[in-house]
C-alpha cells in the first residue's frame, strides 16, 4: 500500500487486475477480520452487487476505511452498507465518532496530510490511497460528517469499471 501510494499519488491511475465478482463476500470478509479482534464492532448491511473491479485494490481500500472508522469512531459500532444505484456500486462506511470539521474535510484526501490535533497514529496515505482506488475505477470517494449523524465515507464506482481502466500495457492518459 505504501509503495502504491508513493508511486501513484500524483493523479496516476493504479494498475488494476480486473475480474468479475460479487463484492458482498469481500465486504463480509474484511468486516469479519475486524470482528475477530473486536467482536461485533463491524456491521454489514445491503445487497449482493456483482461487477468488474480489482478485488485486491477494493479490499485494501475497504481495510483503510474500516481502520479509520475504528480509529476515529469513539468506540461506536462501524456500519458498512453495500448497494447498487444506477449501475454504480455505493459502499458506505459509517462511524458515530466526533465529526470531521468542515475545513478538515476539504483536506482529508490530501497526500501526507495529518491534522495536528489527531491522537491516532498514521502517515496520511490511507485516504489518498482510497481516493486513488476509487478514481482508478472511474469513481470517487466523499465524506459526510456532522455532530448529529457521525461520519460516513461514500465510495462510489461504476458496477462495470472496464471502460474507465486502460488495458494492461496500454499507455495511460494524462487527462
Amino acid at each position: 500500500e505504501l509503495l502504491d501510494s508513493l508511486s501513484y499519488h500524483r493523479g496516476q491511475q493504479l494498475p488494476l487486475a480486473l475480474s468479475q465478482f460479487d463484492v458482498q463476500p469481500l465486504v463480509h470478509a474484511v468486516a469479519g477480520q475486524v470482528n475477530l479482534q473486536r467482536p461485533g464492532k463491524c456491521q454489514v448491511s445491503g445487497q449482493a452487487v456483482t461487477g468488474w473491479w480489482c478485488e485486491n485494490s477494493l479490499r485494501r481500500a475497504l481495510e483503510n476505511l474500516l481502520s479509520n472508522a475504528i480509529k476515529y469512531g469513539d468506540d461506536a459500532p462501524v456500519k458498512v452498507h453495500v448497494e447498487a444505484v444506477h449501475e454504480r456500486l455505493i459502499l458506505t462506511v459509517h462511524n458515530g465518532g466526533h465529526a470531521i470539521a468542515p475545513e478538515q474535510a476539504e483536506r482529508i484526501f490530501d497526500y501526507l496530510r495529518r491534522e495536528n490535533d489527531s491522537p491516532a497514529p498514521g502517515w496520511g496515505i490511507g485516504l489518498p490511497f482510497v481516493q486513488n482506488v476509487a478514481e482508478s475505477h472511474g469513481g470517487s470517494i466523499a465524506v459526510d460528517s456532522a455532530p448529529e449523524t457521525g461520519t460516513s465515507f461514500i465510495f462510489d464506482v461504476p458496477v462495470d469499471c472496464r471502460p474507465f481502466v486502460p488495458p494492461a500495457g496500454a499507455p495511460k492518459s494524462d487527462s
